[in-house]
């Protein structure tokens, strides 16, 4: 109940993890990890106010505290701490704490189970190497009767903390002064060369939540890409209902807010559509919540398709530098428009600025929305709309410059190859019945369907391919 619920009162305010997790001083995959229900936590936990305290905050900034208060089903005007406690009681509601045997009986087994698993593949990567607990004891600092119970499975180090990642690196040092890389990395099914000390730390010690949460991430990736079918036609408005005759006809310029621009962006797609515009250039690395707003979403997406229907091409780099749990969101929600062929998303391998957000909507044919901001004012800034030849031929060469420091977020390609070959790749049986492969190279991950759309979806980024690599090491058989 408490997962649902926050999932629900992110989504119908319109906003997302990193906006949140901004407004409570929490990290996103704290958020992340929250909305996962993987564990019960307490109403008066720290980030569970804290996280209150985020959505609240966010609110009232944005002007969304009636929005709040409505899906609380609170009818008096409640505000600050009175707010704040409404929010968690109605996040609560129904739910009682775990029962304490029953909870501690689950405890226990997990930690059983964890020890097993640490032991089981400490013992085995020791063995491999030929080292002994004492070489290991007097280079890690650790007592000898505990690293006996490490590696017999009795107990495990709490991640993250000195004794762990020092067994780990005292072992790595001493894999590749021997000459053991190669086959230490074959038995993690990781490339060689980007075997280090982050990947193999995560392998011996997977009982870590962002381990179990990535994994969880690669999971609904699968799934959705196993479920997709050409045949399944979004429920959309059609864009007669919601594109003002206006939006054909106005000479505005300057746009203001959030409001001003989701008026400015139908504008600039339904006169894309009119015109058949070959294509469309599309980049912004402000927050989405502009985008995600309850009402605009529908008619957003109504119009993306609508271009492709049309006929016209979209390049968009992507906006990425966030948790894999928002990466997987957007490309589940993008998915259909992926495959279609029609669009070319993009991801910059350059790092984006903490100080200012810029946003370059792009019809080399018709117009272009623009806009810089320092973050945290876009809700007020201001969107200029430029239809002037020189305005839009600049642009374009601006937006063309950032594609030469881009690659391809992802790519579909129809049939049964994928287009990378067989050298360097692993292949691996997952229990999806559409997808008959996951295949993992050195610097790429393939989804290999067999029915239609029959296909590979590529991708190579950095983040999705080591989620890939610790979704396999987190099933594969020790």
């Amino acid at each position: 109940m408490f997962s649902e619920r926050l999932i629900k009162i992110i989504a119908d305010l319109g906003t997302h993890n990193g906006v949140i997790a901004g407004y409570a001083k929490l990290d996103r995959s704290s958020i992340s990890r929250l909305r996962s229900g993987s564990r019960w936590v307490a109403p008066d936990s720290d980030p569970v106010k804290k996280m209150v305290h985020g959505i609240v905050g966010y609110a009232e900034a944005e002007k969304k505290k009636e929005k709040l208060l409505q899906i609380i089903g609170s009818d008096a005007d409640l505000s600050g701490e009175e707010l704040e406690n409404a929010v968690i009681a109605w996040l609560y509601e129904g739910e009682d704490a775990p029962v304490k045997e029953e909870a501690k009986s689950r405890n226990i087994k997990k930690r059983r189970e964890t020890g097993a698993k640490y032991g089981s593949r400490l013992d085995r990567v020791m063995k491999l190497v030929g080292l002994c607990n004492i070489y290991v004891c007097e280079k890690a600092a650790v007592d000898p009767g505990a690293m006996s119970r490490y590696r017999s499975g009795q107990r495990f180090p709490k991640y993250g903390n000195r004794i762990s990642k020092d067994i780990t690196a005292v072992i790595l040092e001493r894999i590749i002064a021997d000459g053991w890389k190669g086959s230490i990395a074959e038995l993690l099914d990781f490339p060689e060369d980007i075997l280090d000390e982050e990947y193999f730390y995560r392998w011996l010690c997977d009982y870590d939540e962002k381990y179990t949460e990535s994994s969880k991430d690669v999971e609904k990736l699968l799934s959705a890409f196993d479920s997709y079918t050409q045949n399944k036609i979004p429920l959309l408005p059609d864009i007669s209902e919601f594109v003002p005759a206006s939006a054909y006809k106005t000479k505005k310029k300057i746009y203001k807010g959030h409001k001003g621009l989701q008026e400015a962006v139908i504008r600039f797609l339904a006169n894309a559509i009119k015109n058949n515009s070959p294509e469309l250039l599309l980049y912004s690395d402000k927050g989405m919540e502009w985008m995600m707003d309850k009402k605009f979403a529908p008619k957003w997406a109504a119009l993306m398709y609508a271009c492709i229907m049309s006929g016209t091409k979209i390049r968009i780099i992507h906006n990425i530098e966030r948790d894999l749990s928002e990466m997987n969101d957007a490309i589940i929600s993008w998915l259909p428009l992926y495959i279609s062929g029609m669009i070319e998303p993009y991801y910059s391998k350059r790092t984006g600025g903490e100080r200012f957000s810029h946003t370059l909507f792009i019809d080399p044919k018709c117009g272009c929305i623009e806009a810089c901001h320092v973050r945290g004012t876009e809700a007020d800034g201001v969107y200029e709309y430029r239809t002037a030849a020189a305005d839009l031929s600049r642009y374009k060469k601006h937006f063309e410059h950032m594609l030469r420091e881009c690659d391809m977020l992802i790519r579909f390609i129809p049939g049964a190859d994928d287009g990378y070959g067989e050298a360097g790749t692993k292949i691996y049986s997952i229990p999806f019945s559409n997808i008959h492969s996951l295949r993992i190279g050195n610097d790429h991950v393939s989804l290999v369907r067999t029915k239609d759309p029959i296909g590979s979806v590529v991708f190579t980024h950095p983040l999705m391919c080591r989620a890939f690599r610790v979704y396999v090491a987190s099933v594969t058989p020790l």
